[in-house]
């Protein structure tokens, strides 16, 4: 009965499977009767079920003293070591640190900003890193299985890093991969594929990349995961219907600060879970069909009051800066077709200064009768 108890009281305490240090390890070899190198699933790095050694502990005849004293010594050796991590083998050009996180997950974060590197630095426990932070480098090109022996990353930083070319297969294996930030490269082009071995995918940023390469009517990237993808500053011309039509959960995406002169609302309607847009700083024609865009996210971001949840429309036609379709204006667009080119349009000032930006950011909320 005490044995049954002492277990139950173990189990509560530390009924998960735990990492041991070799601290731990020598905890188990001295309260039980066997040495380390004999308890062949407390090895370093792996996990272990503290319970399955809480019976023979108890019973162990030896140095430990009473019964008592062993229970309370598996309370102090292990569950004030339970936190204890093995120690990190870092790469030699970088820091290391291990972290805890609000939400009590540990992992290993690996520096290695600012080294010159041209590759990606190994160790022989890389496996163990969670994040890895890459920037400031010169890699120039990630090749097949660049990061193979990063298998349990959640997060990279790899910006500024002067990547021109990323193979297909360079993040093959991420499988526990969240967070990627390629921005501030020379991409002109990635392959749509590229993370289609990274089911766990939800914020990728290609902000700053040339990307001069994504073509009409082609997908421009494949995720079932991907919640956030930002494309801002990438000097994209267009976008069609296609671009994002392989991101199925998409809630943000950002087009801002790019070339684009048209935008359709064929490329929302496929978006039902997109939150946010942000298209400011483009260059759009004015046109019906940017003012038929901007009705389709009126039916998609009205919050509660009612109130429009964006600032003010406005585009480029003739050199100058002019407000899009103000509520009198409404009536010229009676078809998708119509084109408001000869006509006045709504001018913010007559001694305004020309501009030659658009500035238009959305935030959509979706409704229960939002436009499919």
């Amino acid at each position: 009965m005490n044995l049954l108890i002492a277990t139950d009281i173990v189990t509560l305490v530390l009924g998960h499977s735990l990492l041991l240090s070799g601290a731990n390890t020598w905890c188990l070899s001295i309260l039980s009767s066997r040495s380390s190198e004999q308890i062949p699933s407390v090895t370093l790095g792996t996990s272990v079920n503290v319970v399955e050694y809480a019976p023979e502990i108890l019973r162990s005849p030896g140095k430990m003293g009473n019964y008592n004293t062993r229970l309370m010594l598996i309370m102090l050796c292990l569950f004030l070591g339970c936190r204890a991590q093995y120690e990190l083998d870092c790469p030699k050009v970088c820091d290391c640190d291990y972290l805890e996180s609000s939400q009590e997950t540990v992992g290993w974060m690996v520096f290695c900003d600012k080294r010159g590197l041209e590759a990606i630095p190994e160790s022989i426990d890389s496996e163990l890193a969670e994040s890895l932070s890459l920037t400031y480098n010169k890699l120039t090109l990630l090749d097949d299985n660049a990061l193979k022996s990063y298998q349990h990353l959640a997060s990279i930083n790899l910006s500024y890093s002067s990547i021109e070319i990323i193979s297909v297969k360079a993040f093959t294996g991420l499988e526990e991969l969240v967070n990627v930030d390629l921005s501030d490269n020379y991409l002109q082009y990635i392959n749509p594929d590229i993370f289609i071995d990274c089911p766990s995918l939800e914020y990728l940023s290609l902000s700053g990349n040339p990307l001069l390469e994504v073509s009409p009517n082609t997908v421009i990237l494949k995720s079932q995961s991907l919640i956030s993808f930002n494309l801002s500053h990438c000097k994209l011309y267009s976008v069609t219907p296609e671009t994002f039509s392989e991101l199925p959960q998409l809630e943000v995406l950002d087009l801002s600060s790019n070339l684009l002169k048209h935008i359709s609302v064929d490329i929302i309607i496929p978006m039902h879970l997109l939150k946010t847009l942000k298209i400011n700083n483009n260059r759009f024609s004015c046109s019906c069909e940017l003012k038929m865009f901007l009705d389709l996210m009126s039916e998609k971001r009205l919050d509660n009051g009612g109130a429009l949840l964006h600032k003010p429309v406005h585009c480029l036609e003739n050199g100058r800066y002019y407000k899009l379709w103000s509520e009198s204006d409404r009536s010229r667009c009676v078809s998708s077709t119509h084109s408001p080119a000869n006509e006045p349009v709504t001018s913010l000032s007559s001694d305004k200064e020309s501009f030659s930006f658009v500035t238009f950011s959305v935030t959509v909320f979706p409704v229960p009768n939002a436009i499919e």
